[in-house]
């Protein structure tokens, strides 16, 4: 490495390239990967006199005709998720000249001590919080109910594919939040002699039998847990909303009048489905005669300003909130997308067995930047693109000719039942963030994997 020299001047535009940096904490090293565009070539990388997020790529222009020299070297500058060592500061390291560069930086160690004593005392924090209109978000219309006295049309849910009003906050004064969706099964971990109704002991490992927790790695039965345990025991009260991970329990009193319209005997069902009169969109389940389960992604939220909360989020979110709770609570890192669907032509509620996606979680929580202009980066609170992006690093595959030998490499594997929206928001997700990444690093394993991101909320 050399001492670094203004010889370069700004760049006009950074789309003459696309990178990804992403930060690998356990081995304290941003990795980064530069593609550029046709006619161009890397020379070097300069990094400013002191450590910072922000470092330069020094690149030219072939000439049209092949001939001529390149044109003078451009500067344009590269954002990192955090800042790198010490040792590279004022110094320019020289890259292949080539079209695609991959390098390894390493990071500030003072940066990964305090990330990682933010991260131990991150779980004194509700676990919650990373989740789609988590309980600590809704609390803030609780909160703003007692400062102002009145809550009246200052947040109304309305449906995501009409935009027709469902619920008002206005006789919402709790919010509370509900348990893991898995809490139920995990029983079968926490006791010896779990009840049941039949006094039995099947160690069945499958999920409890509720209707949005159709996912299962075993085709055993679903243990016949005591009532009182089961998650769908739980009952909204007309001043009272409990706030889950993937849906809302709603009062039937919190619904404006003919909003909504149930659907018993739905083929498929095993509870009354709840839908939007006006599109007749699927919205839910009728757990009881007073409490709807209402699925998050089927919301959209319109609410005062100020309390900062997102109108909606991407579908794929949902699904990656998801995935965050159940390596959390099984340790599983590979998981299997089925659709589940309403299809009001013919008044069923259909579970496909065809599997639509294989998603392996590589790396569970990496944090990066990009300078690619044509993506929808998760959604922040205030709404606004964020420089640097949390999500998990995946390989995933969507060929059915090569997903069963995939599986037999995977051990133990998650099935999740999703509606079609959700599972195409996903798919759309991955393949425009597998974009990001050069042929030469686009897939892993005989091809048959592509490299992606899934992004998550921070």
């Amino acid at each position: 490495m050399t001492k670094t020299a203004d010889i370069a001047t700004t760049a006009t535009t950074t789309q003459d390239y696309v990178y990804v940096a992403e930060y690998l904490q356990r081995i304290g090293t941003i990795s980064l990967i530069i593609s550029l565009q046709p006619g161009f070539s890397a020379s070097h990388i300069q990094f400013p006199d002191k450590p910072s997020r922000t470092i330069n790529l020094v690149y030219s222009q072939s000439r049209c005709d092949n001939k001529s020299p390149p044109t003078d070297e451009l500067s344009s500058p590269i954002d990192l998720p955090v800042e790198f060592a010490l040792r590279f500061a004022g110094t320019l390291k020289k890259l292949s000249g080539g079209r695609t560069e991959l390098l390894s930086i390493r990071t500030d160690p003072q940066q990964d001590l305090n990330k990682q004593l933010n991260e131990k005392l991150s779980f004194l924090d509700d676990g919650q919080d990373s989740n789609p209109w988590s309980i600590k978000q809704l609390k803030r219309l609780e909160t703003k109910s007692k400062i102002d006295g009145s809550i009246a049309n200052a947040a109304q849910f309305k449906c995501k594919s009409c935009e027709s009003k469902l619920i008002s906050s206005e006789t919402i004064t709790t919010w509370k939040a509900l348990p893991s969706e898995t809490w139920a099964e995990m029983m079968d971990f926490w006791h010896c002699h779990k009840p049941s109704d039949d006094g039995g002991h099947n160690h069945s490992h499958a999920h409890s039998d509720v209707p949005d927790s159709k996912t299962t790695t075993t085709a055993e039965p679903v243990p016949s847990f005591n009532p009182s345990y089961a998650v769908s025991s739980f009952e909204a009260y007309p001043s009272t909303a409990l706030v889950g991970l993937s849906y809302i329990l709603f009062h039937r009193s919190h619904f404006t009048p003919e909003s909504f319209t149930e659907l018993s005997d739905i083929d498929g069902a095993r509870f009354p489905l709840l839908t939007c009169r006006s599109c007749n969109a699927w919205l839910g389940y009728v757990d009881s005669l007073q409490t709807f389960r209402v699925f998050k992604w089927n919301l959209t939220l319109v609410s005062d300003s100020t309390l900062l909360l997102p109108s909606l989020y991407p579908d794929y979110l949902f699904l990656s909130a998801t995935i965050a709770e159940l390596i959390s609570s099984h340790g599983i890192y590979t998981f299997s997308l089925l659709e589940e669907d309403y299809n009001p032509d013919t008044k069923s509620l259909k579970a496909d067995d065809r599997e639509l996606a294989l998603i392996w979680i590589f790396n569970p929580d990496i944090h990066y930047c990009t300078n690619a202009n044509d993506r929808s980066p998760a959604v922040s609170e205030s709404e606004t693109t964020i420089t640097t992006e949390r999500g998990y690093k995946v390989f995933y595959s969507i060929d059915p000719t090569v997903m069963p030998e995939l599986k037999e490499t995977r051990g133990e594997i998650e099935q999740l039942y999703f509606p079609s929206k959700v599972i195409d928001s996903v798919l759309t997700h991955l393949d425009n963030n597998s974009k990001l990444y050069p042929p030469e690093v686009k897939t892993i394993g005989n091809k048959n994997w592509n490299v992606s991101i899934l992004d998550r909320l921070k």
